[in-house]
């Protein structure tokens, strides 16, 4: 009963998420407009606003003009109440978990607006800081030390291999979002997981990348949004960090 509470309130939060996927990049006050129908304009009422089961039972159709709407806003009920579900059931009733349901958010509205807009908006990065900061600063979280280690070894390294980039091959290789949004992270998880984060990012991007340039759905050169990759590595260091670094140590050091 409590699993089936925890992911209803993040399926709730995903609706939300799904207003700021929307509205941030167009600039759009997130609660002082009601929500509309992007296609028509409508209003929508209480019937059209029920996480997933709206969505389901109106057949993925605005009730008033019956245009399909996209799939994305019920898979992003459906990853946000995943999500918080598992980092419920990873961290418990402890402080930090609401700490890391607000990082989750955030990598869900990141990843989504990266993938159509190839933004990450500062605000999303700025509103991480100042959750990350005080939580640490206080001891909710992680210490400040970690916190501020794990920022430094996400900017860093990728403010590194930006300037590599456009010295070398004089051309930019990492984005500023990029770097800000690993930062960002860095001050949640700490320098340990981050680097985690960083090396599941780029096999998460090898794994999904490769196979669409073998198939020329993509070329050489080709501008690729990396900030649906630095989420889902955060979320995979988050939930299964310390699993994954001893199955590594495990298979390359036998331990």
């Amino acid at each position: 009963m409590l699993n089936a509470l925890v992911f209803l309130f993040g399926a709730i939060i995903g609706s939300f998420l799904n207003v700021c996927i929307v509205r941030i990049p167009e600039k759009k006050s997130l609660v002082l407009d009601s929500s509309r129908c992007v296609c028509c304009g409508k209003r929508l009422g209480i019937i059209d606003l029920v996480p997933l089961l709206s969505f389901l039972w109106l057949s993925g159709k605005c009730r008033h003009c019956k245009v399909s709407l996209s799939w994305r806003y019920f898979v992003v009920e459906l990853l946000t109440g995943l999500l918080f579900l598992l980092i419920f059931t990873r961290y418990g009733f402890e402080p930090q978990t609401l700490f890391y349901f607000i990082l989750a958010s955030l990598l869900v509205v990141v990843a989504f607006i990266d993938i159509k807009h190839r933004i990450i908006p500062n605000g999303l990065v700025m509103a991480g800081i100042a959750t990350a900061l005080p939580a640490n600063i206080f001891g909710v979280n992680i210490s400040f030390l970690e916190g501020l280690y794990g920022a430094l070894a996400g900017g860093g390294i990728l403010g590194v291999i930006a300037l590599a980039s456009i010295l070398l091959l004089k051309k930019e290789g990492m984005g500023g979002g990029d770097i800000k949004l690993m930062a960002m992270a860095g001050l949640f998880i700490g320098w340990q997981m981050t680097l985690l984060s960083l090396v599941m990012a780029v096999y998460l991007a090898t794994i999904v990348i490769l196979p669409l340039i073998v198939l020329k759905k993509l070329k050489r050169g080709d501008h690729i949004p990396f900030g649906p990759f630095l989420s889902a590595g955060v979320i995979m260091a988050l939930l299964y960090g310390n699993e994954i670094m001893l199955w590594y140590l495990r298979c390359f050091f036998l331990l």
